[in-house]
């Protein structure tokens, strides 16, 4: 296996093009709200994030204080406080998702998308804070399906703050998701214990969504995330299988090292 490193000495943007038609997102089978800012599984009338993605990927009431996962579930947020964003102090690693889901940090009251282009003025409503979490990533999606033309997208992480986790942020091990109006890192790094990227995008070979495609923003000012202060660099892409796949990243800002490693991905444009 060998590295490949550019080095990006500014905020920019670049697209990692794919050749395909983008589907609307998903309709939400239903909504999940998270009310409470720890990260506990107990029986105690307040909803966790973590109770929230164990009764998304189960499509059941598995946590009581969560409403159920009905399919294509919504991840929603009112988690009381006096300031923005709240913040979600995670203490080890968080379930891996596993069925088609969007996490909306949008949704928590406050929190305004970005408008300004160039420019950000996003107001984030939600942080999650892994300095208490050791190696783990944050958010770990690995959702098995046949990929399809349109795409049919899967996950959806939207409007959050994700920093300080010693493993990636985000580590995307199927495709058809999209990342977007996220911060990064910013107030604090991710990947510093295990080494790795902010945003791991890792090639499913021959598994699950092979021959899909992943989405790290989508060009419009909504939709852009700001990935900086990662000291492993912002995103890395690991191709280790037999089948394509296909990465876009789009209108984002970025200060980082970008990382392309393994033997081989889709075509890499400016």
């Amino acid at each position: 296996m060998t590295n490949r490193y550019l080095g990006v000495a500014r905020a920019l943007r670049a697209t990692i093009t794919v050749a395909t038609i983008l589907s609307a997102l998903p309709v939400a089978a239903g909504t999940i709200t998270v009310n409470g800012s720890g990260d506990i599984v107990a029986v105690d009338g307040v909803c966790t994030l973590r109770e929230a993605i164990i009764n998304a990927n189960a499509n059941a009431a598995t946590n009581p204080d969560c409403a159920a996962g009905t399919g294509a579930d919504t991840i929603a947020f009112n988690i009381p406080g006096a300031t923005l964003p709240r913040v979600i102090n995670i203490t080890s690693a968080l379930p891996t998702i596993t069925d088609r889901l969007t996490i909306d940090g949008s949704t928590q009251p406050g929190a305004t998308a970005n408008v300004l282009d160039p420019g950000d003025n996003a107001v984030i409503g939600v942080e999650l804070n892994g300095s208490g979490a050791g190696a783990a990533a944050g958010l770990v999606v690995n959702v098995s399906f046949v990929p399809t033309n349109p795409i049919t997208t899967q996950v959806v992480i939207n409007g959050l703050s994700i920093r300080s986790f010693g493993g990636p942020a985000i580590r995307l091990l199927s495709t058809d998701n999209f990342v977007e109006g996220c911060f990064i890192g910013v107030n604090g790094g991710n990947g510093g214990t295990t080494g790795e990227p902010a945003i791991v995008i890792d090639d499913p070979g021959t598994g699950v969504g092979a021959g899909g495609a992943n989405f790290i923003g989508t060009g419009g000012a909504g939709t852009r995330n700001i990935i900086s202060g990662n000291p492993n660099g912002g995103i890395g892409m690991t191709a280790h299988g037999s089948a394509s796949f296909s990465v876009e990243i789009r209108g984002n800002y970025r200060d980082f090292h970008s990382e392309l490693r393994g033997r081989r991905c889709e075509r890499l444009g400016g």
